[in-house]
């Protein structure tokens, strides 16, 4: 505590950010793991040393620290309000190494499952990885920029979702996202040339500053829209394996696809649809009864 009744922060400061110090080049761009653990309105209220379970509880999941550890990094919790805590560590372990930090989030939501049944807080969804990819600040400030009405990666889910909703292989999918002015890259194995592995899509208009398409993996706008999850949901995954190199092989890895779209047609049901691709699918449908009403 200073003489004017403010607070002095160097010293945690210091003891914070002192093993950066050691990891010298090796330090994360950005050093600093932040987190908001906040309680429902409806929840009670916890006392401070639930939330300093509450915190332990999160930093032990995702291997950031546990009590035996000692070199583990260095963190604080902060209360700032009866419904909340601030969680800041160093990204710097102390015995020199740095900490692996990658799909954190579905530790933390792992660990806010245990501490929702622990104190009887309000019971939320758990991670199943299936969620659709949120569209980032720079793609959202990007589309408003150039006046579109969402974000290429929100789009380009929407033509995915519908295109493998209404496909009965992939051949069907690749034409029916042609169909829809979408462009396709194929990605195929270093190890065998004529094995598919993976897709990525763009849209026409939205192109880098030098004019290249900027791409998105299937994985990249959903889990459940990498191209191993759509051959599963189709119904002969041994004929599709032997139409994709047969067929399919033979086109450059970088340019657009440019099959006929197969006869026949196969109903929109939502069969083995994600929610979040069946709801793209569904709005898909009313915007065209709209346009064609």
């Amino acid at each position: 505590m200073l003489s004017d009744g403010g607070r002095d922060f160097r010293r945690l400061e210091g003891l914070l950010t002192q093993p950066l110090a050691r990891l010298g080049e090796r330090n994360y761009r950005k050093p600093v793991w932040h987190l908001s653990l906040r309680a429902a309105p409806e929840d009670p209220v916890l006392t401070d040393a639930q939330w300093a379970q509450a915190a332990w509880e999160v930093m032990t999941r995702t291997g950031l620290a546990r009590p035996e550890n000692d070199d583990a990094v260095r963190w604080i919790a902060v209360r700032h309000a009866p419904d909340h805590i601030h969680i800041v560590a160093t990204l710097a372990r102390t015995d020199g190494d740095r900490p692996e930090v990658w799909n954190d989030g579905y530790q933390v939501r792992e660990a806010c499952r245990v501490i929702e049944e622990r104190f009887g807080l309000r019971r939320t969804a758990p991670a199943d990885r299936t969620a659709a990819k949120r569209p980032k600040r720079g793609e959202t400030e990007k589309a408003r920029r150039r006046g579109w009405s969402e974000p290429p990666r929100t789009a380009l889910r929407r033509h995915v979702a519908t295109a493998v909703a209404g496909a009965r292989d992939e051949a069907e999918f690749f034409a029916r996202l042609q169909e829809q002015g979408v462009l396709v890259r194929m990605r195929f194995s270093r190890q065998d040339s004529g094995e598919m592995t993976g897709y990525a899509v763009a849209l026409p208009a939205d192109r880098t500053a030098d004019g290249r398409p900027v791409w998105y993996g299937g994985g990249k706008l959903a889990a459940d829209l990498t191209l191993p999850k759509l051959r599963h949901r189709w119904a002969s995954p041994t004929v599709l394996r032997s139409r994709s190199t047969s067929e399919l092989a033979a086109r450059p890895a970088e340019g657009p696809v440019g099959r006929s779209p197969a006869e026949g047609y196969h109903p929109v049901s939502g069969r083995h649809l994600s929610a979040s691709s069946t709801r793209a699918v569904l709005r898909t449908i009313v915007r065209q009864a709209a346009d064609q009403a």
